[in-house]
C-alpha cells in the first residue's frame, strides 16, 4: 500500500488544532486519524512557512499572517458547518460529503 497524501487544508487544521487551540499531538493525531511523526512533520513545514507565528514587526508580513489566520477560521468555520450535517470531521477534512442513503436502497 502506498504512502497516503493529505491535502493541504487537511494538514492546516491539524497544524492548527495542535498550534492555535493547544492540543495534544497525539489526541489530534488520533482524532484526525494520522500518526504523531506525520502530525509533526506538519507542524515543522508550517512552521518553516511561518504562517502560523505570532506579530511581525513588517506591517505587510503582519499582514499576510492575518489573512492567512483568517483562511484558517473560515475553513474551521466550514470544518464545523459540515461535521454537524455529516457527523463526521474526518470526512469534512478530506473534502468529502457522503449522503446516507434511505433504509430502503442499496
Amino acid at each position: 500500500m502506498g504512502r497516503k497524501h493529505y491535502r493541504q487544508e487537511f494538514k492546516r487544521e491539524g497544524v492548527q488544532l495542535v498550534e492555535v487551540r493547544d492540543r495534544y499531538i497525539p489526541e489530534t493525531g488520533a482524532h484526525l486519524g494520522v500518526g504523531r511523526a506525520t502530525l509533526n512533520r506538519w507542524i515543522k513545514e508550517f512552521r518553516n512557512q511561518n504562517s502560523l507565528s505570532g506579530p511581525h514587526e513588517d506591517a505587510s508580513k503582519e499582514t499576510a499572517r492575518l489573512r492567512n489566520e483568517n483562511d484558517l477560521l473560515r475553513q474551521e468555520r466550514g470544518l464545523l458547518k459540515c461535521t454537524k450535517l455529516t457527523n463526521s470531521p474526518v470526512n469534512c477534512l478530506f473534502g468529502v460529503m457522503w449522503q446516507r442513503s434511505s433504509p430502503g436502497k442499496q
